[in-house]
């Protein structure tokens, strides 16, 4: 008969394939639904999802799931719009189109990285050094 400690083990083990099985198309979905969702509450959801997910692969050492919910939560902290401007040469008649990147905040952005800012906090416990410089790098 196993023991506690052994039934722990087991279950663990059963959680981390569970979770390497699942974390691809659950993502997939999450991140849709962040993508077209704009209602406060439901963002709030999703969110928690994100969060919920991160912990638990976390805790079980699922490294490479983790990282992916925060690489894509990261992803939409900042929304970026193109601006292109056209810049004339002194003295010359050429002139060149200059692309640039605009980080606009929007309300969902902000909800977005209050999270990110939260897991950070929160769950910084089960973040190494390769997930804090994911958070590091969008914040």
């Amino acid at each position: 008969m196993p023991t506690s400690s052994q039934k722990q083990t087991m279950n663990d083990i059963d959680c981390k394939d569970l979770l390497l099985l699942s974390w691809k198309p659950l993502l997939q979905v999450l991140q849709n639904l962040l993508r077209i969702t704009n209602e406060e509450s439901n963002i709030q959801l999703l969110l928690n999802c994100y969060q919920n997910f991160i912990g638990v692969c976390g805790s079980v050492q699922c490294y490479e799931p983790r990282d992916g919910f925060l690489e894509s939560l990261c992803s939409f902290c900042l929304s970026e719009n193109i601006t292109s401007t056209q810049i004339t040469k002194q003295g010359s008649s050429n002139k060149q189109e200059v692309s640039s990147k605009e980080h606009i905040l929007t309300d969902k952005n902000v909800q977005i990285c209050k999270t990110l800012l939260n897991i950070a906090h929160c769950l910084g416990y089960i973040l190494d050094v390769k997930s804090w410089y994911i958070i590091l790098e969008t914040m």
